[in-house]
């Protein structure tokens, strides 16, 4: 529904605030929920996202939406 997608939008533009306010445990569970693996490749982080946060960083990485 076009009010669900509001609020992910808002909720997701608040994202770095809310996880930076966070506990160390409380980080922990987000990121076990974000990620699936990360690699590091020549000093850089690599994420992989579980889905469908996948296709948020797809879209954000490429301009592409939906595709």
């Amino acid at each position: 529904e076009p009010e669900d997608a509001l609020k992910l939008i808002e909720l997701a533009s608040q994202a770095y605030d809310l996880y930076a306010n966070q506990p160390p445990a409380e980080k922990n569970k987000f990121l076990k929920i974000l990620l699936s693996n990360c690699t590091l490749e020549r000093a850089t982080l690599c994420p992989t996202y579980k889905k469908p946060f996948d296709l948020f960083a797809k879209g954000v990485k490429t301009g592409k939406w939906g595709e």
